[in-house]
């Protein structure tokens, strides 16, 4: 099975939310009861995914002020995995990349 690959970038200090949507072709997935974690290499980044549009597939991640401020100049991979009946049960690997933290050159 493929992971589907996502590189995004964060600038130091802002606040970001990244959306996605799970799609099996061009059709979203219901993701009712599923669970999705974000998997970072800097464990201060992980976080429980907010489903926004359950019968569509839709997700986001939202990274705070808080998170982002104590960062720069990173390049940290991460991981999404889906937990399609909870916690508890079966872990699949949907998407991954890196995630690149420019610093604030003005603050």
């Amino acid at each position: 099975m493929s992971v589907a690959n996502y590189d995004f970038c964060i600038r130091q200090g802002d606040d970001k939310t990244v959306a996605f949507q799970y799609k099996s072709g061009n059709v979203g997935v219901d993701i009712t009861d599923y669970v999705i974690e974000f998997v970072c290499a800097d464990p201060s980044l992980n976080q429980t995914a907010s489903i926004t549009d359950v019968s569509i597939g839709k997700f986001s991640l939202t990274f705070t002020e808080a998170l982002t401020a104590p960062l720069a100049d990173v390049c940290l991979s991460y991981k999404v995995v889906f937990y399609p009946t909870g916690l508890s049960g079966v872990k699949n690997t949907k998407y991954e990349g890196k995630i690149t933290v420019d610093k604030d050159d003005l603050a």
